[in-house]
């Protein structure tokens, strides 16, 4: 007995039943992410410098020595009392967030300068902390200061005065 010779393939796969379940690719091995906007702290025409530190209280220790002597290295003199108070209530409000890890920002120019702390909380909403600013807005020679949560985390900011050397001539008072 010959069995009947399939002549087109068509017909020999109709006959044919699929399998199931059907068969799925894995599944990622890293959840997909959105992009997240690209987010810079940004100085223009001025001297900057910034440092990451690990969210502890000592860390405004080190980094207020660190301020004074970039400031000092940038031909300015500060006032070491008072770089030290706004550089500590400005890391003590960042560490209290929470988070694993800060960043301190300094720009200097024409006699004042920005200290910003950012606390990065990357997806947790970091709520304001409404009188973290209080002493550091009673302190001589303050210009400003605030703070704004966001996704991100917390950013904190002063504008201080610190006065240029005399040696200093005008031309290169540019920053």
């Amino acid at each position: 007995m010959t069995l009947p010779v399939p002549t087109d393939r068509t017909e020999h796969t109709a006959e044919r039943r699929p399998d199931y379940p059907p068969r799925t690719p894995p599944p990622p091995r890293r959840p997909v992410e959105s992009p997240r906007p690209e987010r810079a702290f940004t100085v223009v025409n001025q001297r900057a410098a910034n440092w990451a530190l690990e969210a502890r209280p000592w860390a405004a220790t080190r980094v207020r020595r660190l301020v004074v002597d970039r400031l000092t290295a940038w031909r300015y003199l500060p006032d070491p009392d008072q770089v030290g108070a706004v550089v500590s209530a400005l890391v003590a409000a960042a560490v209290q967030d929470g988070g694993r890890r800060i960043s301190l920002h300094l720009a200097a120019t024409q006699g004042q300068a920005c200290i910003a702390v950012l606390s990065h909380l990357a997806g947790v909403r970091a709520e304001a902390h409404p009188g973290t600013l209080g002493g550091v807005a009673d302190l001589p020679g303050l210009r400003g200061c605030g703070s704004e949560a966001d996704p991100d985390g917390h950013r904190l900011w002063a504008v201080i005065d610190v006065p240029l050397r005399e040696d200093v001539v005008p031309d290169q008072r540019r920053a």
